[in-house]
């Protein structure tokens, strides 16, 4: 059974009972796009045992650059659809809950519940900000990222910790096209695959009440720690 994952399970911190822990765990990734392929690609290939995959786009042209999953026999097929297949092939131990209905707050608390953790890997503020309420009122844990060009960001959230909204709730901008460089995405999506397995497991330091931004233009890769904002439209209310 674990002779797929041999060179992760020798790993110290991981082994065979932290195998095990990753083939039991669920997941739900939100965006099978430039951040999703890599996420997507990276858990499936350590072991996770259930993966949720949601988009509800159909693959495009321009997606191309920066989502992997795809090639141009995929166009006008469904993201989460075409995700599924592949992944199945890269690694059939794992099972797939595919959704290719649009999240709203009307069908959110039938989809999220259940997952251990879930993975943000969309581009708009709109559904972050839908899926950071979610998360914050069921109390699961989720991992942020973020590209916009050469430069990107990530965060882990659980419930009481600093969350997106303290990050960006003076900030937020609706409706922009972002700039994307595939090996952005890449790199910010490896490190969101990175920060699901160590929460799962529970090792190593995650990125809680901090924001870990780079810029790939300079290789900067800075740690900036975070403040939960009682102005925080997610969590703000638990400083009453």
């Amino acid at each position: 059974m674990f002779e797929r994952y041999q060179r992760q399970i020798i790993i110290e911190s991981i082994g065979e009972s932290g195998q095990a822990k990753l083939s039991e765990s669920r997941v739900l990734v939100v965006g099978a796009g430039g951040l999703g392929s890599p996420v997507l690609f990276y858990l499936c290939a350590a072991g996770i045992g259930n993966l949720g995959i949601i988009d509800y786009e159909k693959v495009e042209i321009s997606n191309l650059n920066r989502q992997i999953l795809y090639t141009e026999a995929d166009v006008s097929e469904y993201k989460a659809a075409i995700a599924a297949k592949k992944l199945h092939a890269q690694n059939p131990s794992v099972n797939f809950q595919e959704y290719t209905q649009k999240l709203t707050k009307d069908n959110i608390a039938n989809i999220f519940p259940g997952y251990d953790v879930v993975v943000d890997c969309v581009d708009n503020i709109t559904t972050r900000m839908l899926v950071a309420h979610a998360c914050h009122d069921l109390g699961i844990t989720l991992v942020e990222g973020g590209i916009h060009g050469f430069s990107g960001f990530v965060m882990s959230i659980q419930h009481g910790t600093a969350c997106l909204g303290c990050l960006i709730h003076s900030k937020a901008e609706y409706g922009e096209t972002i700039p994307a460089l595939g090996a952005t995405a890449g790199v910010a999506g490896s490190i969101q695959a990175a920060e699901c397995i160590k929460l799962l497991l529970g090792i190593g330091e995650p990125l809680l009440n901090e924001v870990l931004f780079f810029d790939l233009m300079t290789q900067d890769f800075k740690l900036t720690k975070l403040l939960r904002s009682p102005l925080c439209s997610v969590c703000g209310h638990l400083y009453g």
